[in-house]
């Protein structure tokens, strides 16, 4: 059975569905690690009540998503600097996507949902409210992602082979 795998995997067009799919799933669990984990930083820095067990149970998943992407990447690439390099591009690809759309002005996003909504002026003070809220706070969340991406993403760089 393994000779058989190895010997299939040999071919360009399985190597590169394997990579695909590896890269997938490790940048899916990393990004998800990181959609939990940077949100609680800001209820470290800012309780608005008792964080509790949730809390622990949250960072320990985080941290064991984070830690499987880089054990995933790290061993298909069997070099920390590569392995820094790719996380660094699932971090910093989505952020500076979201940097770009978040230059958008709230006219252009409401815009966009009423040319596909018909009810759509029943919701758009729900809507304004919501995005004078969360904006500021999903802009930092934002920044975040970059600032960890750009730091894996020199740290490669930086690393010898």
């Amino acid at each position: 059975m393994r000779k058989r795998m190895r010997k299939a995997l040999k071919s360009p067009v399985a190597q590169f569905l394997f990579r695909f799919a590896l890269g997938a799933v490790a940048s899916f669990f990393y990004t998800l690690g990181l959609t939990m984990v940077i949100p609680l930083f800001f209820l470290v820095i800012f309780p608005y009540r008792d964080l509790g067990i949730g809390f622990v149970i949250t960072v320990l998943m985080s941290v064991a998503f984070v830690s499987f992407a880089f054990f995933i990447w790290y061993g298909y690439t069997r070099s920390l600097k590569k392995t820094l390099y790719h996380l660094s591009l699932a971090t910093l690809i989505p952020s500076v996507i979201a940097i770009i759309l978040n230059f958008y002005s709230a006219e252009v996003f409401f815009a966009t949902i009423q040319a596909s909504a018909a009810e759509f002026e029943t919701v758009r003070p729900l809507l304004e409210s919501y995005l004078e809220q969360k904006v500021p706070k999903i802009t930092t969340i934002i920044v975040g992602y970059f600032v960890i991406g750009l730091g894996l993403f020199v740290t490669s760089f930086s690393m010898k082979k």
